[in-house]
């Protein structure tokens, strides 16, 4: 079995802690722990990708980036969710149903989002 040393656990540690954090508040929070041993900022809702298990970044705001295109010059508008399933489930069927009636608020729950842009 591989054993750790101090800093791959301290990397270990301080990935857990800021998972779903974006830009200057990840160097903020590991610098936090670093001086005190906690993180007192705490992420209110960690998007986890359900294929990888991996907890999204916040990097892809999708009003932030249509914001940016539109000063670069584009027309952009956040698309509706479209789903494409396989499961037959009515349960899975019905919350799909519900994310495309709740957009744009299902941008918070939902770990996946289209924008549609065309250059004027």
């Amino acid at each position: 079995m591989l054993k750790l040393n101090q800093e791959d656990e301290l990397a270990r540690i301080l990935a857990e802690k800021t998972a779903g954090m974006y830009g200057d508040e990840i160097p903020q929070a590991v610098n936090e722990y670093l001086r005190t041993g906690k993180i007192t900022k705490k992420v209110i809702f960690k998007s986890k990708d359900p294929i990888t298990g991996f907890y999204l970044e916040r990097e892809f705001n999708p009003y932030d980036l249509m914001k940016k295109l539109h000063q670069i010059g584009f027309k952009a508008k956040i698309l509706r969710p479209y789903f494409v399933f396989e499961n037959n489930s009515p349960l899975v069927m019905f919350l799909a149903h519900c994310a495309k009636i709740f957009h744009p608020f299902s941008l918070f729950a939902i770990p996946k989002f289209e924008i549609l842009a065309q250059k004027v």
